[in-house]
């Protein structure tokens, strides 16, 4: 079995018109890829280059975002300065509690 049995058993599964579209849709994407890629495209496939450099740009960009990562020690400072701010805002709401207190007395 040939490439070209296969090409005509699936064309034969399709009504006509539907096949004329495959066949037209197909030929439209082999005609561009053929004339971006040249020989490369018949190797790799359509937009194979462009889905490489986009996973290596991906990966830059996750390297770069790993690298300004937080440390241990930012994360404990950054908690200290969470609770130091959960404390004054407590404070501020106790007191607040308090002098609506004293006005509804």
């Amino acid at each position: 079995m040939t490439g070209w049995d296969i090409v005509s058993d699936i064309i034969q599964h399709f009504p006509p018109v539907s096949a004329v579209v495959l066949l037209s849709t197909a030929a439209v994407i082999f005609i561009i890829g053929f004339s971006r890629r040249g020989v490369n495209f018949i190797k790799y496939g359509f937009g194979q280059t462009m889905l490489d450099s986009s996973l290596e740009k991906r990966f830059d960009d996750l390297a770069a975002g790993m690298a300004g990562m937080a440390t241990k020690e930012d994360i404990a400072r950054l908690d200290a300065k969470i609770e130091a701010d959960i404390g004054r805002l407590d404070a501020k709401i106790g007191a607040d509690i308090s002098r609506l207190d004293a006005k509804i007395e």
